[in-house]
């Protein structure tokens, strides 16, 4: 975050720097985290908001897997 918000890192983020990061999960494979990113950029924000407030994974794996 501190490189991007510097402005270094990927050219996506050099223009449009994140301001702060909300959350993260940690997957076990490249596969699970792709899935799960394509996933929630599909919610609508106020659930995206809602699955930062669960404490498990449970509910972004079964978003993941019945996407």
């Amino acid at each position: 975050m501190t490189e991007h918000n510097a402005g270094r890192g990927g050219r996506y983020t050099r223009i449009n720097r994140p301001l702060k990061l909300l959350g993260f999960w940690i997957f076990s494979s490249k596969i699970e985290a792709v899935r799960a990113e394509r996933t929630i950029k599909r919610l609508p924000p106020e659930e995206k908001l809602a699955l930062l407030e669960t404490t498990s994974l449970n509910e972004l794996e079964l978003l993941c897997h019945f996407s």
